[in-house]
């Protein structure tokens, strides 16, 4: 049995805010300086980032960080 993604709300939240700003993983993971299969996790729902990862999505997705960690907390 397939293990279900433990932070879909947050993903899905990274995603959206990426569609919204027309980018591609690549230009984000770029702007994050992160892998592309990082920000696939973030969005996949399969793990959170760091408080400093979170403050640097924050910056860079221009979206606050509370709203970031209520996605977070909602998930669990």
């Amino acid at each position: 049995m397939k293990k279900q993604p433990r932070y879909r709300n947050f993903g899905a939240l990274v995603y959206k805010r990426r569609h919204e700003m027309q980018l591609s993983q690549e230009q984000l993971a770029e702007m994050l300086k992160l892998s592309v299969q990082q920000v696939r996790n973030y969005e996949s729902g399969r793990c959170r980032p760091s408080l400093e990862r979170l403050y640097d999505l924050s910056c860079t997705m221009k979206i606050s960080v509370e709203s970031l960690m209520l996605a977070i907390s909602t998930d669990k």
